[in-house]
């Protein structure tokens, strides 16, 4: 999905929606993060790591409470795409860990 949906369309106000698109599909996604199956946490994480640089501010709050917790996941896989993910995060707002 997230290389067939160009990233304008989610960052785009849609007004027949409540919240905008980004908004709601980085929720849904975050919700995979607490899978059982780990197949369902790599894919949402590495999906979700497509998005930090559009990422609205909301979100930075949810993603680093998530990744901290994916650190301890049985999963090498998700283990490397979190530390992808606090790569992207350090890269476009490095204040994110200092406070």
């Amino acid at each position: 999905i997230c290389e067939d949906i160009p990233q304008i369309i989610l960052d785009l106000d849609a007004p027949w929606l409540s919240e905008w698109p980004i908004n709601i599909f980085l929720s849904r996604l975050f919700q995979f993060f607490q899978s059982p199956h780990s197949s369902l946490r790599k894919l949402s994480l590495s999906s979700v790591n497509q998005y930090i640089m559009l990422m609205p501010a909301a979100f930075y709050g949810s993603i680093s409470s998530s990744l901290f917790v994916l650190a301890n996941d049985p999963n090498s896989e998700v283990w490397k795409l979190v530390c992808s993910a606090l790569a992207q995060l350090i890269k476009v707002r490095p204040s994110f860990f200092l406070g």
